[in-house]
């Protein structure tokens, strides 16, 4: 088993554990006595703390983010998938962090975490589930199925997720095969239409990616004969069976008739759309003139100015969408999310002409994160940073937490990073960040608080507010500051519960 966790380990990106080994071993290697090395080894240990804390607070916060939504909404539902959170994050703590992890040879001790852990499980599983016996089962057997996930990865996809994402996906996909479980046994009904819809395509999206796992050639024609099979066998008539409409038909019926501003909303996004087709093809063809476009001592400049680009791009989507129409917003964030995992099927296969097509145009793109990684994530973290507060939303009333991944990534992450990148003379310790970036992170997040402060979306007559404000500007400037995940995905997860209690 040890030797297991071992490899297990050794397939994550940026291992702690790892790295403490190799202090220790070049520690023991020099002089004890000198103060430079004891100011050394203090000097690893406190990086690897500050590293360590900060994953631990994003694991709390995600974990937070669903107990603070089910007290302040009461929603018996948003309780459940708390539990189930809580029981993958809990199971993965004790069995998969190996006992010469660094949180367990004293920088942090997680044996009390763990009993709050366990006592916060055993309490909420009792008193959620005490009208709800149906659903035991299926909160055991949607955290198994994160469990094996978060086991699997790392073999398939090795040095592509650090410990956090994985727990984090892992436990996202738990999330949300148990709210499909609960829609599909009716124990908790569908809002509406559009959540049937945006499940059953999920589901599709699932068998098409065991069909192209599956299949010896990778070629275009089987592909889409697979998608295409998949969609008449089980997409098609499970909407019928549920929404009682062909699922096409009702498509258009939503987009174009039920509510004729959707048009005006399709237009913009489709001009957004073919102005970042531009600004690819301007890219392509620079690059295609220059060899040394994007090679050169510049790079990293250059690839941030033209990933903020996009970043803007899709923040404008996200705002028009979310002031003029939040149910066609989550349809289509749904389905962008779809589409792009296909896009990352077809480019990991290489299934045919398409799969180098679309390596060439995302090479441009890739940064340190993505570099010796199995798979092109980037683009999908970020989608899925601006989206899921608002996945995770009520219909019925707004609240400031949906804005969270607008707020820390659309906002503070863009601004750190063309601050950074343009001004930063200053790196922290063991990053390729800058002092100078984190700051205009936070003063950038602190004006968009008090542009909501005068529209009048957060009352600073609850002095309460005053302290949330501050935990969020603190956490979200140290997360970004010292954290080795993706921080599309971590940042609006650190600050998502507080958000949820301001008023």
């Amino acid at each position: 088993m040890t030797y297991y966790l071992k490899d297990w380990f050794l397939n994550l990106k940026h291992c702690n554990t790892f790295e403490a080994d190799n202090y220790s071993i070049n520690d023991e290697n020099t002089n004890q006595n000198t103060i430079k090395t004891n100011l050394q080894k203090t000097y690893n240990r406190l990086i690897l703390l500050l590293n360590s804390t900060s994953s631990l607070l994003t694991i709390n916060c995600f974990i937070l983010g669903f107990l603070t939504k089910y007290l302040v909404t009461g929603d018996q539902l948003s309780g459940l998938q708390f539990l189930v959170v809580t029981f993958v994050v809990l199971t993965s703590c004790l069995f998969y962090y190996p006992s010469y992890n660094l949180i367990d040879i004293g920088y942090i001790n997680l044996r009390i975490i763990r009993w709050i852990y366990s006592l916060t499980v055993i309490s909420t599983f009792f008193f959620l589930l005490r009208n709800h016996t149906k659903a035991c089962s299926s909160v055991g057997l949607c955290g198994t199925i994160g469990l094996k996930i978060l086991r699997e990865i790392p073999f398939i996809f090795p040095k592509t997720f650090t410990f956090n994402e994985l727990l984090i996906i892992s436990s996202f996909i738990s999330c949300g095969a148990f709210t499909f479980f609960m829609h599909m046994t009716q124990i908790f009904k569908p809002e509406n239409d559009e959540v049937v819809v945006i499940e059953q395509a999920i589901i599709w999206l699932i068998l098409v990616t065991i069909f192209t796992s599956q299949i010896g050639k990778k070629s275009l024609v089987l592909f889409v004969s697979g998608c295409m099979l998949a969609l008449a066998l089980y997409f098609v008539p499970m909407c019928f069976v549920l929404i009682k409409k062909n699922p096409f038909l009702w498509l258009i019926d939503y987009l174009f008739y039920q509510n004729q501003k959707r048009i005006l909303i399709f237009g913009y996004w489709l001009s957004l759309f073919f102005f970042m087709s531009f600004v690819i093809f301007l890219i392509k063809l620079k690059e295609t003139k220059d060899k040394k476009f994007l090679k050169d001592s510049n790079r990293h400049k250059k690839l941030t100015k033209i990933r903020k680009i996009f970043h803007l791009l899709i923040i404008l989507v996200f705002v028009f969408g979310f002031v003029h129409d939040r149910s066609l917003l989550l349809l289509c964030s749904y389905g962008m999310l779809i589409l792009l995992i296909l896009n990352e099927l077809i480019r990991y296969y290489k299934i045919g002409i398409l799969g180098n097509m679309i390596q060439e145009l995302l090479v441009i793109f890739l940064d340190e994160k993505d570099t010796n990684s199995s798979l092109i994530l980037s683009h999908i973290y970020l989608l899925i940073g601006l989206s899921f507060p608002f996945w995770f939303s009520s219909f019925n009333e707004f609240n400031l937490a949906e804005l969270s991944g607008l707020i820390t990534v659309g906002i503070g992450d863009s601004f750190a990073s063309i601050v950074g990148s343009k001004f930063g003379k200053h790196k922290l310790p063991r990053s390729n960040k800058t002092v100078e970036g984190s700051l205009a992170m936070v003063f950038s997040q602190l004006f968009f608080y008090i542009l909501l402060i005068q529209i009048g979306l957060i009352d600073l007559t609850h002095y309460e507010n005053y302290i949330f404000i501050l935990v969020n500007l603190s956490l979200s400037g140290y997360v970004e500051a010292f954290t080795k995940d993706n921080d599309n995905v971590v940042l609006p997860i650190v600050i998502y519960p507080f958000l949820y209690l301001i008023k």
